[in-house]
């Protein structure tokens, strides 16, 4: 059986270092980078046999039999190359025969379909499904999940593409963050600059997510299965979004048990084997959730902190490689790393 590594970019930092571990495991895998797809990647299956179905990259043929797991490190833009493609596409008539598509963005969706299609049927554990992945593009949605999950309060939050509805909201809370409903940009400061009439229309164009702010110092939690590695960051300044910061400290800190037992009941829920919760430290001694990434970037953190995040990953992944289940439930192993506490 075979490992499957997607990564969707070529700059995934811990990647090496997670190789070299599958390595010492003799753990057989094949890296496919899903940027080459479909110039340099072929891909075929049926959904009457999905077993069936077969990769071909540099001359490799992978039938999909004999994958026994796949680790995906997810990007909003695992389908887009650098330069669109020129050449027409099989259906290049029939699809853009009237004008009344854009043919990229039409390619891409082409893409998303047949790569989507096949990441739903092909049977065998994934780090992180990509229903678990879809989850973290719809913020409000994963908002109302923790909710329902766990006892851990988010900060009051509103989506709009109303002016009013904006100006409400600044009303009733002193500070504001705004964020993109999807991905792309930070969380920044509502300012009084951003209230100008010329600013509001541009509501028109997209709505927004607004949020309280919550005062208070960021911790950042990276659950591997049931292990909790918790880290307060310390930002060089004050900003509104840690990872604006280039500079950042991030200390090893021990995270109450009843509140790892949460984070661990919310990747549960939203079926998670491998991700990141950010979470908010009040001055009044309250964790708030921010929001949790499946398949995080980490390895800043590893490096900071010498918590051993990507030795857990490649057991994570052998384990579920060689068919076994993986653990959930807290134990007194999960905030085994630790010695200091908030």
């Amino acid at each position: 059986m075979i490992l499957i590594l997607l990564p969707s970019n070529n700059q995934i930092p811990h990647l090496t270092a997670l190789l070299s571990y599958l390595e010492q495991y003799q753990t057989a895998y094949y890296i496919l980078p899903l940027w080459e797809f479909p110039e340099k990647v072929q891909l075929t299956f049926s959904p009457n046999d999905i077993a069936g179905g077969v990769l071909i990259h540099q001359g490799n043929r992978i039938l999909f039999q004999d994958i026994g797991c796949v680790y995906w490190t997810y990007s909003p833009t695992y389908v887009s190359s650098d330069q669109p493609s020129e050449q027409p596409c099989f259906l290049e008539e029939s699809l853009f025969k009237f004008g009344t598509f854009n043919r990229e963005s039409t390619l891409i969706q082409e893409k998303l379909s047949a790569l989507g299609s096949w990441f739903r049927l092909l049977n065998c554990p994934w780090v992180d499904a990509i229903d678990t992945i879809e989850n973290h593009l719809y913020k409000a949605y994963q908002l109302g999940l923790f909710q329902q999950a766990s006892a851990l309060k988010f900060p009051e939050t509103r989506v709009t593409n109303s002016p009013d509805s904006l100006k409400e909201f600044c009303e009733i809370h002193s500070r504001v963050i705004v964020k993109p409903c999807f991905m792309g940009a930070y969380a920044t400061w509502l300012t009084p600059e951003l209230l100008t009439p010329d600013k509001l229309e541009r509501l028109k164009t997209a709505p927004v997510m607004l949020q309280s702010y919550i005062p208070g110092f960021d911790i950042i939690a990276i659950i591997v299965e049931n292990l909790v590695f918790a880290s307060r960051i310390e930002p060089e300044e004050c900003v509104s979004d840690f990872r604006q910061g280039t500079k950042n400290r991030y200390l090893p800190i021990a995270l109450p048990d009843d509140i790892a037992r949460q984070c661990l009941s919310i990747c549960q829920a939203l079926n998670t084997h491998f991700s990141a919760i950010d979470l908010r430290y009040t001055p009044e001694g309250e964790f708030i959730l921010l929001e949790i990434n499946p398949s995080p970037s980490y390895w800043h953190v590893e490096q900071a902190t010498g918590y051993p995040i990507t030795e857990q990953l490649a057991q994570l992944l052998l384990k579920l490689h060689e068919g076994k289940s993986a653990t959930v439930a807290f134990t007194r192993d999960s905030n085994r790393y630790f010695n200091r506490q908030c």
